[in-house]
């Protein structure tokens, strides 16, 4: 398997995809609004979906966590980094501080990052399965967890103690995070995927997952508007340069260095690189933080990750089979 191919592949299908979400827009078949029912529709049924369908057939060990960790400890060196960059290079205020830090550090692995190990390892069951659980363990969690606190702490809201453990317990009933249980659960205790009713869910829940791709390309197409280029050029640069570029590499490098798994280290790469994830853009709405620069980084960033995913490949060396 060429991965390299198939990562320009899955670049021009999306392409296709996301055009045909523009004239569908255009056209008044899909509109701005609908951009809500189809965020709902893959977080709350096609991600739990391909979750339980996925885990359910894999073997998850512990180097998973320690995966997972490396993740983890490249993002607390970002975070740092960019609040840095955000605040005494770029002298941002405080309602831009916070969504310029989160924005170049939380990646959209929990959707376009799935639509990519989806498609690019279409067929390796494990591969997909892990990268749907590191995507989890590493970033999709500890952004639910965090990515409130930084826009309430940039959008100068009172904290309000008894909101937040009400914020931590929803997470913990989420649909991912409960098929995330459910699919560990059934591959552990070794419950049968296959035959009568059970074979016909597992199927059905195959089928709804691979409309993943062309879920997430509708909703970039819904939700992308005109990026003013010329008042926030060195922001957008500097966010696509954290998150496009620096993340991959470091993660990259550090996981050599500790001698983890190709294949561990492929499927890292491209959760990596995923552009900024949407979901800082409602936070950013909820707590009172900087929404149009919120929105500026995530759609800049989204459209330079087609250029800079498979550009970076070939200078890492790892991806010719």
């Amino acid at each position: 398997m060429n991965l390299y191919f198939n990562t320009i592949e899955f670049a021009a299908t999306f392409i296709i995809l996301l055009l045909v979400s523009l004239i569908l827009r255009q056209q008044g078949v899909i509109q701005k609004s609908d951009a809500s029912l189809f965020a709902k529709l893959i977080v709350n049924v096609v991600l739990p979906a391909l979750l339980i369908s996925t885990l359910s057939k894999i073997s998850v060990n512990t180097d998973i966590l320690k995966v997972a960790a490396s993740f983890l400890f490249v993002e607390a060196i970002l975070f740092g980094g960019s609040f840095a960059v955000g605040k005494y290079l770029l002298s941002l205020p405080r309602a831009s501080l916070g969504v310029f830090v989160l924005c170049s550090t939380v990646g959209s692995t929990a959707i376009l990052g799935i639509a990519y190990i989806s498609f690019i390892f279409e067929g390796e069951v494990e591969a997909v399965g892990k990268g749907l659980l590191i995507s989890q363990l590493a970033v999709g969690i500890p952004a639910y967890i965090f990515c409130p606190i930084v826009c309430m702490w940039s959008g100068n809201t009172d904290f309000d103690k008894s909101q937040w453990l009400a914020h931590c317990k929803t997470i913990l009933t989420t649909p991912t995070i409960v098929a995330i249980l459910i699919g560990l659960v059934w591959s552990y205790i070794g419950l049968p995927t296959s035959g009568g009713l059970i074979g016909t869910a597992f199927t059905a829940m195959d089928i709804i997952g691979r409309s993943l791709v062309f879920l997430v390309a509708i909703l970039l197409g819904l939700t992308i508007q005109r990026i003013p280029f010329k008042e926030n050029i060195l922001a957008i640069l500097v966010c696509a340069l954290f998150i496009l570029v620096v993340e991959p590499i470091l993660l990259f490098n550090l996981q050599t260095w500790l001698g983890f798994e190709i294949k561990d280290i492929q499927i890292c790469y491209f959760l990596s690189s995923m552009p900024a994830a949407y979901a800082i853009i409602a936070y950013a709405v909820r707590y009172g933080a900087d929404v149009p620069l919120a929105s500026t980084l995530v759609v800049s960033t989204k459209l330079l990750s087609v250029v800079t995913i498979p550009a970076m490949m070939p200078l890492l060396g790892i991806f010719n089979n």
